[in-house]
């Protein structure tokens, strides 16, 4: 008769090699998974650590972005009273008090960087200077600034605000002049173009 021994055996047999092909297929896939969960942690980690490097770079950039702001508003308090001075020590010119405080104004915008724009009498330049106003005083060159309105600023050779100022302009029988001189030359265009 047949042996159920032996077939038991066979079976039994089989089954254990499956079970050790199983076991070695599972834990070959159970290495990878581990593998690449501590792949995944490291990264995790780095991450962490640029998030928290991104983090105190932003905490420094913020605290640096206040202290600009304080300073702006400081230089902005010192710009709103270097006008005002400036301003009011035109009215009062020959003042020998005003001079001294002049000279501490001076030193002030100097520690900040700063030059004032506020002298009459100078030349006209654009590049320093914006025309508010213009009207014709004899004794003065044309085009010099006659009056500052406003004064201006410069921080390191950039304008921070231009001197409003009115300038000194061509007396009205100049202007009149030179605008009938201009319709004649355009007249003598006009007549020269018909022929």
């Amino acid at each position: 008769m047949f042996g159920f021994g032996s077939m038991e055996k066979r079976i039994s047999e089989k089954i254990e090699k499956l079970e050790g092909k199983i076991a070695a297929r599972f834990s070959d896939r159970l290495d990878g998974v581990d593998e690449r969960l501590q792949q995944s942690i490291r990264q995790e980690r780095r991450n962490q650590a640029a998030l928290e490097s991104v983090f105190e770079n932003q905490k420094a950039e913020l605290t640096m972005l206040r202290s600009i702001r304080n300073e702006s508003k400081a230089l902005k308090a010192l710009m709103t009273f270097a006008e005002s001075f400036v301003l009011w020590y035109q009215s009062q010119p020959d003042s020998p008090e005003f001079q001294v405080l002049r000279a501490k104004l001076a030193a002030l915008l100097d520690l900040f960087g700063l030059e004032i724009l506020a002298e009459a009498g100078v030349h006209f330049d654009p590049s320093f200077h914006e025309a508010c106003a213009a009207r014709f005083d004899p004794d003065k060159p044309e085009g010099c600034v006659l009056e500052v309105v406003r004064p201006g600023f410069v921080s390191g050779g950039e304008i921070l605000r231009y001197a409003s100022v009115v300038v000194n302009r061509p007396s009205v029988v100049t202007e009149n002049r030179m605008e009938s001189e201009t319709e004649d030359a355009a007249d003598e265009f006009e007549v020269g173009a018909e022929r």
